[in-house]
Order: C-alpha cells, then structure tokens, then sequence
C-alpha cells in the first residue's frame, strides 16, 4: 500500500536515500566515524516525514526540475533531523535496540550517539540554507525547538501518575508531532500553495491537536521502566477495575519481573480500544482538513498516508 503511495515520488525518495549518503563527508570524519553514521543511516525506515514534503511539492503543476531539487533538499533535511532525534532519544532512554538492531548508543557509547546527532542536525541545516528560504529554515529550527521542550517535559515528569490525557497530548503533539507538521507545511509552501491552504491542511498535526504516533508504536515495557505512561496505560489507570492494582504496581516500580502482571492489566483494559479510537478520530479530522486541497492525486496520495500511519499503529 505504502509504495502505490508513494509511486509519484519514488524516483524523489530514491534522490533522497542517495543525498542521505553523501551527507557524510569524507572530509568530516576518520573511518570509525563513518562505520558509526552509516551504522545509523542502514536503519532509516519508510521515509514518511519525506515523503510528506515531496508529495505535496511536487505536484503535477509544479513538478519543474527545480521545484524538485528544493523538494529533496528539505526531504533529505527532514531526515537528518530525524535521525538525530532518535540518536539523542535513544541516550535519554537507554534504549538498547532501534528497529531490531542494537542501538548506536548501546554498540558505540552515549557521547558518541549524541554527538553523532549533532553531526545529522549539522548537515540538515546546511541543505536547508542551500535552497534561500529563511520562512522554510525558521519552520525546521521551530520544530526542534519544539521536539526538544516536548523530550524535556517527558522527562520532568517521568513517573506521574496523575498525568491527564490533555497533557500526555500536548506533550508528544510537541516531541513527535511537530516535526511531521513542517515537512507538510514546507511541502505546501514549496508548491507555493497560498497560506490559508497550507495552514489548514497542517491544523490537524499541529502541537495542540497531535496525531497518534506514540499511542502504541513504542514497546509498551521500554515506555513503564523509563516511567513515561502512555496513553493505554493513562486509560487503564483511570478504570475502577484495572485503575487500583495498576496504580500499586507502578508506585512500587516497574522492574522485568513484574513487567508481565501490568502488561496483563493493560492488555485487559480498554486502554487499546481507546486509543484506536481516538486514533481514527484523528484520521478523521486529517482527512476532513485535507478537503482544503483541490481534488487530485496529491490529496488523494496523503489521504493514504493517513490511513496508512493509522493502520500500522493497529
């Protein structure tokens, strides 16, 4: 499904994959350096926050061969900016794997990870100021800013258990969310979409109405031992049958022996049920913003990619 998605930009995304390649300059690095950089690009996933900025750019009206090398420029930079959130998450939350290989923090150490981060953002930036757009460089640099306050709250308030649903969305509408809605605003504004269009196609991801990435894509466990609570477990929490023994699990800590007993309860809740629901209502809202845009395949293709994140989750 992704791919018939992703088929009028596929020869973009392919100019992507090598971009992200030659990101790493030999000028830059020794070789121990490189073997850790192209440690992390080997596990750079489907490519969605590119895809969000190709598709709506390169549109059949505006598909000149200028317009797409801007297009790959930003798509590249989103990316790199990607990459090196999930370099910089991996340290905060000791993870061990990143998509089933072990975690460059893990293998190579956190100050290398970390620094290895910074190099991803470096390069962004430095696509970014090549295509002259100060409105499309302050939208990316707002969008780490925002990334980073959200990676900051996650962790003062790691452990509380009275966080409420509000705040939970608030907070990953900021660590996750804002960063698809600049690809998609950098997208319009690169098609030179008027205002209005590109505002109200992005309202639905902005950072106080979130789409639902974090709902269940994170392992349930890695989440509890790190004591950020996601939303099943908010949702659980707030059952009378499940609320009180879970609420007594978590205040005395989760460790691997006791990991199993709060899956149980979360898993015997209405936790998931909840969260796919509110899930597809936000599909919902996404698919009724993109109304704003004129009928056609570049509608039509994020629709898909709506239905798609939607569909992965469950």
């Amino acid at each position: 499904m992704l791919a018939d998605v992703f088929a009028p930009v596929t020869p973009q995304l392919e100019e992507v994959n090598r971009a992200l390649v030659a990101s790493l300059r030999p000028e830059d690095m020794t070789s121990p350096a490189r073997t850790l950089l192209t440690y992390v690009l080997g596990s750079r996933g489907k490519q969605l926050r590119a895809a969000l900025v190709l598709i709506p750019a390169l549109g059949e009206e505006r598909r000149t061969d200028n317009n797409a090398r801007r297009a790959i420029q930003v798509g590249t930079a989103a990316e790199l900016i990607h990459l090196a959130t999930l370099l910089h998450d991996d340290v905060l939350d000791e993870a061990k794997e990143r998509r089933g290989r072990p975690a460059p923090a893990a293998r190579w150490g956190s100050k290398a990870s970390i620094l290895a981060g910074d190099y991803f953002f470096a390069r962004a930036f430095s696509l970014l100021a090549k295509i002259n757009s100060p409105p499309i460089l302050n939208l990316f640099a707002a969008a780490i800013a925002s990334t980073c306050a959200g990676e900051i709250e996650e962790h003062l308030e790691a452990y509380k258990l009275e966080t409420s649903r509000e705040n939970y969305l608030e907070r990953i509408g900021k660590k996750t969310a804002s960063l698809f809605a600049a690809c998609a605003r950098a997208g319009g504004m690169l098609a030179g979409s008027p205002d209005f269009t590109v505002a109200d196609v992005v309202a639905s991801t902005s950072p106080s109405s979130p789409p639902p990435r974090h709902f269940a894509h994170h392992p349930v466990g890695q989440d509890l031992l790190q004591g950020v609570y996601t939303l099943p477990v908010l949702a659980a929490l707030a059952e009378p049958a499940t609320g009180s023994c879970l609420r007594q699990l978590l205040v005395r800590g989760v460790d691997r022996d006791n990991m199993e007993e709060v899956r149980a309860l979360v898993a015997g809740s209405r936790g998931r049920e909840e969260t796919k629901e509110l899930a597809l209502e936000y599909r919902d809202r996404a698919l009724g913003e993109l109304q704003a845009l004129p009928p056609g395949p570049v509608r039509d293709n994020l629709a898909a990619i709506a239905a798609f994140v939607v569909e992965r989750i469950f």
